[in-house]
């Protein structure tokens, strides 16, 4: 493994530029940069340029950015006598910090995205696929999915801009890199990218801030008699605070109000208490606006209020262990979220409306992870791939990659396409009587991971298999959930060269190597004589 060493040589980034003490006149300490480009100008790794200025807004090139990164792996080379720097580009293939036709032009600026490859390829780390939960927090990911640049955001070494984008294909500037080299050699100086690790952390302490307040308030109201009382007509009671600023306001329902109260009117702060719902929080125009604390019989939300509803960055806390951290509109959870299970499962991607729905990755409490798309809370099978989330293997990818090339020939029809993968899994997947027979079945024998990576599987897990190799070939297969000799059963619903039929390789798999058909290419009303189809699952 290349080791990131950090040497007292110096390192010239900007063959341009000449050292010019330890100050510029274009670098300001309120600067996001200010501290690394200082830091790196003291070491002598970074330059300036004659007229006292860093520049640090203007672009870096290829080349130059080569020569930074060979030089901080501990290569000292001269200055080549046709072009300075082909010693450093050659070093830099050798150490496969880039291939030979990365670029055609190294003397062409380079961009924020090419200089993230460089600097993964240089710290050589093993990554795991949890990297992938943070594929949500860079919001332009999905639209490049590049695995390297992620992996620079997952390190900490980019972070992106305010709007939540990296931007990999903007040109990189000489303060960025300034950034980017000081997070690669020091990794205490690296960003925690977890946006919702952080924001759990703050309202775990909001709430700890509000709940305190909680007790000073019911502190007050434990002492109502020493307060001022007001009868109104409507049977109504205001106790004033004669020598403070809390008030209580009593409703004739039962209702109470502990907070600042002026002609009427409600402070900026309070604690309401209904029936069956408290709030304690910021107050704009007496409906809940701001920051806040909703506790009802089974939950607690702390977070953001817009005009008395859930609105903003929010927690849930059930009282059962469940928890949620993400995105409210008006009541709903709706945006990225992530939400932990009673136990231990939990889901990281996108809500719409209170329902899991779009991209998403779901991880089983053993690691065993779902990475693909939600349709109303529901798995979409159609598309999606399944690894261990602190591993760094693919093995699924691996395994789908090696049966398709062993089972599909150039020139199969999809007719044949979909009998040799039928025939496929009738042969090297066995049902999971151990697990079926306990009551105890494994998450990965309810999955395609289980079906094509252990060759052990139920009935959904050979229908989710059936689903992602057939989808991969572009032939569509949907899984349908219902009924067989009146158990729960799922198969599939195939688009032949002739049309739709049902397939059911679980019931077909006699696990004895002979291979049945009793269920492959049937028709509706063939399949109703023992199966029971409750909904196809799109």
């Amino acid at each position: 493994m290349k080791k990131i060493i950090i040497i007292s040589i110096l390192l010239i980034l900007f063959i341009s530029g000449i050292s010019f003490g330890f100050s510029f006149t274009d670098v300001s300490s309120n600067d996001w940069f200010y501290e690394d480009v200082t830091e790196l100008t003291n070491e002598g790794i970074i330059n300036g340029f004659l007229d006292g200025t860093f520049r640090p807004d203007e672009s870096v090139n290829i080349d130059q950015f080569i020569k930074l990164i060979v030089t901080s792996l501990g290569y000292d080379f001269e200055n080549g006598a046709i072009y300075w720097a082909r010693p450093f580009i050659d070093k830099a293939i050798d150490l496969n910090l880039i291939e030979t036709d990365t670029f055609a032009n190294y003397r062409s600026p380079i961009s924020r995205g090419e200089m993230a490859k460089i600097i993964v390829n240089a710290l050589d780390e093993n990554f795991s696929n949890e990297m992938f939960e943070y594929s949500f927090y860079m919001k332009d990911y999905f639209l490049y999915e590049d695995e390297d640049v992620l992996k620079a955001f997952y390190l900490g070494i980019i972070t992106g801009y305010p709007d939540g984008s990296f931007y990999p294909e903007k040109l990189a500037t000489r303060a960025e890199a300034s950034t980017m080299l000081m997070r690669m050699l020091r990794e205490e100086r690296r960003i925690d990218t977890d946006y919702l690790l952080e924001e759990e952390a703050y309202l775990t302490m909001l709430n700890k801030y509000y709940m305190n307040l909680k007790t000073y308030y019911l502190d007050i109201y434990s002492n109502i008699s020493s307060y001022e009382a007001y009868n109104f007509d409507n049977g109504d009671v205001i106790y004033n605070d004669v020598s403070g600023d809390v008030d209580i306001y009593i409703w004739n329902d039962g209702d109470i109000f502990i907070g600042e109260m002026n002609d009427g009117k409600y402070g900026e702060q309070g604690y309401f208490i209904w029936e069956d719902t408290e709030y304690i929080g910021q107050l704009n125009n007496g409906l809940r606006n701001g920051e806040g604390v909703m506790i009802f019989s089974d939950a607690v939300y702390t977070g953001d209020f817009s005009d008395g509803d859930m609105t903003g960055v929010g927690m849930v806390n059930w009282n059962d262990e469940h928890l949620f951290v993400g995105n409210y509109v008006d009541g709903n959870v709706d945006g990225l979220g992530k939400e932990y299970y009673p136990n231990r499962d939990y889901y990281i991607g996108n809500f719409d409306q209170g329902s899991k729905n779009g991209i998403g990755i779901y991880t089983y409490n053993n690691g065993l992870t779902y990475y693909g798309t939600f349709n109303q809370e529901e798995r979409d099978a159609d598309d999606f791939t399944m690894y261990y989330n602190y591993s760094s293997g693919r093995e699924f990818e691996e395994e789908i990659e090696s049966i398709l090339n062993s089972t599909i020939s150039t020139g199969m029809s999809k007719n044949e396409k979909i009998k040799a993968i039928y025939d496929y899994l009738m042969l090297n997947v066995s049902y999971d009587y151990e697990g079926y027979d306990s009551d105890d079945i494994s998450n990965e024998s309810h999955s395609a991971y289980g079906a094509l990576v252990n060759g052990v599987a139920v009935c959904d897990g050979y229908s989710d298999a059936v689903n992602v190799l057939l989808n991969r070939l572009g032939i569509q297969s949907d899984i349908v959930i219902g009924e067989a000799d009146e158990e729960g059963h799922a198969w599939n619903y195939v688009k032949f060269e002739e049309g739709y039929y049902y397939v059911d390789v679980t019931w077909d798999d006699s696990d004895n190597g002979i291979l049945g058909y009793d269920y492959f290419k049937k028709t509706l009303s063939e399949m109703n004589q023992d199966h029971v189809v409750e909904i196809i699952v799109e």
